[in-house]
Parts: C-alpha cells; sequence; structure tokens
C-alpha cells in the first residue's frame, strides 16, 4: 500500500497540481473581506452577458478590485452603473476599483496585431492601471495571453481538441497519429508565440521599478506547470500557490480537461496573500477567481 500511496500523493500534487495550506484549509469563502483586507476578483466572462445580469453575485463579495477578460458590452455598460466603482475598458479587458485610477497604460501590441493578423494568435492584452488607495499607491493589471488552443487544434484536426466523452479519445488518438509536419510547425509558432508574449507582458507588468507593489490578475492560459509561465511569472508569488487548497480548476474544455489558469500574482513589495478561492458559477467557461491580501494590519489602518 505504500508505494501506492506515495504513487496517489505524486499524482494530486507535483501532476494534478493540488495544493493545501494550513493557513486557509478549514476557511470558506468569507462572504466579505475583513479589516485591512484588499480583495481581487478575477474572472474570464465568455462574452456573456448573463455575467452582466448576475454582476451583484459578484459585487455581493465587496470586492475592491475587478478584473474581467472577455468582458462584453453588456458588462461593461453593467459595471459603469455602479456607484462609486471606477471603470476602464481596454479591448475585452474590464477593469474596475472601489478607489481612484490615478493612471492607465497598457502594452504596445503592434507586433501581436500583426502575428494575429496572419492566424498565428498573438492576444497580448496587458492594461496597467495606478491605484490611488487610502495606504498607498499600488499598480494593478489585468492581462489576458494567447491560448495554447490554437497550436494543439492542428493535430487533433477539425473534430476540436478535447472530446466531450470517453469514446471522442480514439479520434483525438487516431488525429495524433496523422499529425504532419505542418500541424507541428503551426504548434511551433504558437509555443513562440506565447514564449514572447509571457515575456513582454511580465516586464511590462513592473516596468522595471521592483519597489512599486504589483498585483498581476487574468487568464494567463498557461498553467503553473507550463515552462512559459515557470520562466517569465515564477518570479511572482502565486496567491494559489501560497494559500489555496485543492486543484483550483478555474477552466473546463469538453468533459475530460479541467485546468488552473487564472491567475492572480504579485511581486515582492506586494501585499501577502492571505486567501484564495473560486467564486460561483455565473455562466462562463471559466470560473471567478477570489483573492484577499492583508493590505495593512486594521490597528494601523484604523490609526490612519
Amino acid at each position: 500500500l505504500f508505494p501506492l500511496a506515495l504513487a496517489a500523493l505524486v499524482g494530486l500534487g507535483p501532476l494534478m497540481g493540488a495544493r493545501v495550506s494550513f493557513q486557509t484549509m478549514f476557511h470558506s469563502l468569507p462572504p466579505q473581506p475583513g479589516p485591512g483586507v484588499l480583495r481581487v476578483i478575477s474572472y474570464n466572462t465568455f462574452n456573456s452577458n448573463i455575467v452582466a445580469e448576475r454582476l451583484d453575485e459578484l459585487l455581493e463579495l465587496k470586492p475592491d478590485l475587478l478584473a474581467f477578460q472577455e468582458c462584453s458590452m453588456g458588462l461593461m455598460e453593467a459595471l459603469g452603473r455602479v456607484p462609486n466603482l471606477h471603470v476602464v475598458q481596454y479591448y475585452n479587458l474590464c477593469t474596475a476599483s472601489r478607489w481612484p485610477i490615478a493612471s492607465v497604460d497598457s502594452m504596445p501590441r503592434a507586433d501581436a496585431v500583426r502575428t494575429s493578423a496572419a492566424g498565428m494568435g498573438g492576444a497580448a492584452l496587458v492594461v496597467r492601471l495606478l491605484i490611488d488607495s487610502p495606504v498607498g499607491p499600488f499598480v494593478f493589471t489585468n492581462v489576458h495571453l494567447e491560448t495554447a488552443r490554437k497550436g494543439l487544434e492542428s493535430l487533433a484536426g477539425g473534430g476540436g481538441l478535447i472530446p466531450d466523452d470517453i469514446a471522442g479519445l480514439e479520434r483525438v488518438v487516431r488525429g495524433a497519429a496523422r499529425e504532419s509536419r505542418s500541424a507541428q510547425s503551426v504548434l511551433s509558432i504558437n509555443t513562440r508565440v506565447r514564449d514572447t508574449e509571457s515575456a513582454r507582458a511580465s516586464r511590462y507588468a513592473v516596468r522595471g521599478d521592483s519597489t512599486v507593489p504589483v498585483l498581476v490578475s487574468g487568464d494567463f492560459n498557461l498553467p503553473v506547470e507550463s515552462t512559459i509561465f515557470e520562466k517569465h511569472w515564477g518570479h511572482f508569488r502565486d496567491a494559489f500557490e501560497t494559500v489555496g487548497n485543492g486543484f483550483g480548476f478555474t477552466k473546463q474544455e469538453g468533459c475530460l480537461l479541467m485546468v488552473r489558469i487564472d491567475h492572480v500574482l504579485g511581486n515582492n513589495a506586494a501585499p501577502q496573500p492571505i486567501g484564495i478561492w473560486l467564486g460561483p458559477d455565473l455562466g462562463s467557461d471559466h470560473l471567478p477567481v477570489v483573492a484577499d491580501f492583508r493590505l495593512m494590519p486594521p490597528r494601523t489602518r484604523r490609526a490612519n
């Protein structure tokens, strides 16, 4: 039994990404953050207006910062109607703060536009907001990076990448056996595009100043096990890796693939994460990520 138990631990941990945090193991998602706690919600809404109709369910969690990817016009309009919420839209990124936004800038993406026009992907959506919080300014970055799907689908043929049933695995196996050099080339180009994109995005997120607190959230389209993620984002503190529990799967593809590709990260100057959970299913193919950070000790905050 010992070898089987050891193999199960290896499968659940390093292979499947299960995490255990004794700090938050028995803590469920609080209905609202406590004093001195900063709450971030990041959510790829799949351009769904259903999320706009159910926005109140997210707002009931009392977030301080909201980062939406694939934000629909309906959601943008709904955010604009929320009192005392500062909202910025950049392409399909909608970013909101309950504190004033001092400045906004975005990563140049002329090369990504050319890559996208050539059919090789290149989302490269990165927007930075300087937040004027009561405890000092910090940077909040919303990202949506290129998916690996465009490269992998070339290996699976026209039927799609992940089957919706177990029997569909046979089709995937047959497709992989017939893969051509052309398909391998598309996958290779897609990988290089995503590697370059992450390299630029991670540098842009901090803009070379490591003393400024920076939080980065969004749909990275990369699991933490990815070489690209480790190379370009591994020097950030990952909230789920630090205080998360379970698998934290944020995205489901068919019925066979579940993966954690939505992350909330911070640089060394950023607040310390104290909890992270998955939010309610509001009609997207992703789940919202809710992360709490210790902004400053409650006693000090009251004194100010």
